[in-house]
């Protein structure tokens, strides 16, 4: 749903302000969701080995 409103906003002939507003949001949505997609990639190990080694005895 919100990928849909992205691509019809980025398809719709907008002023140069507003295009470049709407540009820059997609970026910072974009490196959120690539930080996200990080921290997760590297807290979701760590978790498990922690898990690992406090079930074992």
């Amino acid at each position: 749903m919100n990928r849909v409103f992205m691509h019809n906003t980025m398809i719709m002939p907008a002023r140069g302000s507003n295009l470049r507003h709407s540009s820059l949001r997609a970026y910072w949505n974009l490196l959120a969701l690539s930080g996200v997609l990080m921290l997760f990639v590297v807290v979701v190990p760590i978790i498990t080995v922690v898990a690992i080694l406090r079930s074992t005895p």
